[in-house]
């Protein structure tokens, strides 16, 4: 499934939100991912007490918010979201597989491998606090 991307000097914006597809490829990424997270057992079970519909509509907002170049998301929200989940073993490897699920989510857009380079060197920034360290 491609997506068409806009061309960022018409809308005036460079960020990384708009040349990635907007609002479009954000909601088909979160979609593509939540397939893809909802069938890996070594994640999902990190998530089976909460609403998917709300973890969803958080990974929306993270990834709008972090790919606009302008807005910061909440790291101390991150920490305090993903500390629970450290007592029930949550790690490096688990980061691993959600941004290895996000890179075939976006290769599955067809978005350019040069955007996908970049959102995941932005995503991978929030390691340490999605690990609380």
């Amino acid at each position: 499934m491609a997506l068409s991307l806009p061309n960022s000097h018409e809308h005036g914006e460079n960020n990384l939100f708009t040349r990635i597809g907007g609002e479009a490829a954000v909601e088909a990424a979160v979609n593509i991912f939540y397939e893809k997270f909802l069938d890996n057992p070594e994640i999902n079970s990190f998530f089976d007490s909460t609403s998917v519909v709300d973890q969803i509509e958080k990974m929306r907002v993270f990834l709008r918010l972090i790919m606009q170049e302008n807005t910061q998301y909440d790291r101390d929200l991150v920490r305090k979201a993903h500390a629970p989940l450290l007592e029930r073993g949550l790690n490096d490897h688990h980061f691993d597989i959600f941004i290895e699920l996000m890179e075939e989510s976006l290769q599955e857009l067809e978005i350019p491998k040069e955007i996908i380079g970049e959102f995941m060197l932005i995503a991978e920034t929030y390691r340490d606090d999605v690990l609380v360290r």
